[in-house]
């Protein structure tokens, strides 16, 4: 009757909730790989510690820049004056030209050096923009695989209450059925007599 109807449509709604279920349980196992997929990928990016190498290239350039502006002060002194500032000399020809020309081959080295450091921190900063495309899935990947851990227990809480549900109808259209029982005994023996 009533009960028997209930206990159906229980029993539906307990169906479509596993089909659910298992459909997200796939999608959650699929999730879960790319996640380990993803961090695979970005431990290998980062094994060589391309942060590290890109802050001590910055460190390098630095260094190299501040001397290749004190050589070119350097090189601006002895081509601007004929006399040392310090100790009143005159500066001969070729003592200038000498501390101007291993002066301009310092600064040639230490540009040279520069430009080799700047490519190796642009190579760096493709990999450290790698990594951050990564991690940006990686955490979309964990915001959908939460998401669907959510909806899983949902769904097992709800299929759990429903199963409880049919429980109590069942026990009560058992005692319900108990008591007729007895009625019906109760009617037959007063007929008896």
């Amino acid at each position: 009757q009533q009960s028997d109807k209930n206990i159906k449509d229980l029993e539906g709604k307990i169906s479509n909730a596993k089909t659910f279920s298992a459909e997200l349980s796939e999608e959650l196992t699929d999730l879960i790989q790319e996640e380990e997929d993803l961090l695979g990928q970005i431990k290998a990016l980062m094994s060589s510690q391309p942060d590290k190498k890109q802050s001590e290239f910055n460190k390098i350039v630095i260094k190299l820049d501040n001397k290749i502006e004190r050589l070119n002060k350097n090189i601006l002194f002895y081509e601007s004056n004929d006399t040392c500032h310090t100790c009143n000399q005159t500066l001969l020809e070729e003592t200038k030209e000498k501390y101007i020309t291993e002066s301009q081959k310092d600064v040639d080295q230490f540009s040279s050096a520069v430009e080799v450091s700047n490519q190796k921190m642009k190579e760096l900063q493709k990999v450290l923009d790698s990594v951050s495309v990564l991690q940006n899935k990686l955490n979309e990947t964990q915001r959908e695989s939460f998401q669907r851990s959510t909806r899983l227990k949902s769904y097992s809480h709800e299929i759990r209450d429903w199963q409880n549900q049919i429980t109590e109808i069942e026990m009560s259209s058992g005692s319900i059925d108990v008591e007729r029982g007895k009625l019906e005994v109760m009617v037959s023996d007063r007929d008896n007599k």
